[in-house]
C-alpha cells in the first residue's frame, strides 16, 4: 500500500472512530442514570439453579420475600430471610446503569449497523471510587441499541478468556445478559431482565456452576423532589 493510500486508509479508520464514539456519546446523552431522579418499586422474579424466588423492593422499607415457586413462604423462610437483610442492602438496583461512565472511550466501536438498529463493543471503564479488578481488560462490552430513540435493549458483559477474580477462582466462562425496555410514563431505561451465566473452579476442586434468571416487573416509580437551587 502506498504512502498516500495507507494514509487516507487511516482517516477512514479514524473518521468510523470518531463516529462510533459520537454516537455512542448521544445514546449515553439519552439514558442517563435514573436513580437520582426516580424512586421505584419493583418486583424481582429469579430462577436460580431451578428454584424461583419473588421478591419485592420498596425504597424506604427495603427488599420483602413474596414467594418461593408458586407458594407463600413459611415463617421459617421469611426469617432466614429477615436474617440475610444487610446482604441485600448491598445489592445494586435497575435504576443505577451508567452508560456514560461504562467504556473507554478509546475502546467504542461500531460493531454493527442496519436500518433499525446500533450494536458497540467496548472495553469497560474502571469504577472511579474504586481500584479496577486485574481482569478489567478481559471483560468486554456489547450494546444493541434502537436507532428510534437511542433505546439501548441489549447489554452483554462477557469474559473472552479465563479470569480470575481471586487467588484461588478461576472462571473459565462468563456471560451477563441485561434487556431494557423504556418506561412509557417516566421516559426513563429501565431494566427488564439480566441473566447471567458462570462456570469455573474454586480451590481447585470446587466446581462453579450458576445459571441465574431474574426478570423485573410491576415498577412503581415517582420523581425524586430536587433540592433547593
Amino acid at each position: 500500500m502506498g504512502t498516500l493510500a495507507a494514509t487516507a486508509f487511516l482517516a477512514l479508520l479514524a473518521a468510523g472512530d470518531d463516529r462510533a464514539l459520537s454516537l455512542f456519546q448521544s445514546v449515553a446523552d439519552a439514558n442517563p442514570p435514573t436513580d437520582d431522579r426516580l424512586s421505584c418499586s419493583y418486583t424481582t422474579r429469579a430462577t436460580i439453579q431451578g428454584r424461583e424466588l419473588e421478591e419485592r423492593f420498596t425504597p424506604g422499607e427495603g427488599w420483602r420475600l413474596v414467594a418461593i415457586g408458586e407458594r407463600s413462604p413459611s415463617l421459617e423462610e421469611l426469617d432466614r430471610y429477615e436474617r440475610g437483610a444487610d446482604d441485600r442492602q448491598r445489592r445494586g438496583h435497575p435504576m443505577e446503569f451508567d452508560l456514560a461512565g461504562m467504556a473507554r472511550e478509546e475502546t467504542v466501536a461500531l460493531a454493527d449497523e442496519d436500518y433499525a438498529t446500533l450494536t458497540f463493543t467496548f472495553a469497560l471503564a474502571p469504577s472511579e471510587d474504586s481500584d479496577a479488578p486485574p481482569f478489567l481488560d478481559k471483560l468486554q462490552g456489547t450494546l444493541t441499541v434502537l436507532k428510534s430513540g437511542f433505546t439501548p435493549t441489549l447489554f452483554v458483559l462477557e469474559a473472552l478468556e479465563e479470569v480470575s477474580p481471586g487467588p484461588t477462582v478461576k472462571i473459565h466462562e462468563f456471560r451477563q445478559e441485561t434487556a431494557f425496555f423504556r418506561d412509557p410514563e417516566s421516559g426513563a431505561l429501565l431494566v427488564e431482565a439480566v441473566h447471567v451465566r458462570m462456570r469455573g473452579k474454586a480451590f481447585l476442586f470446587k466446581t462453579l456452576d450458576e445459571d441465574r434468571r431474574v426478570r423485573y416487573a410491576d415498577y412503581a416509580c415517582t420523581p425524586i423532589a430536587s433540592g433547593p437551587a
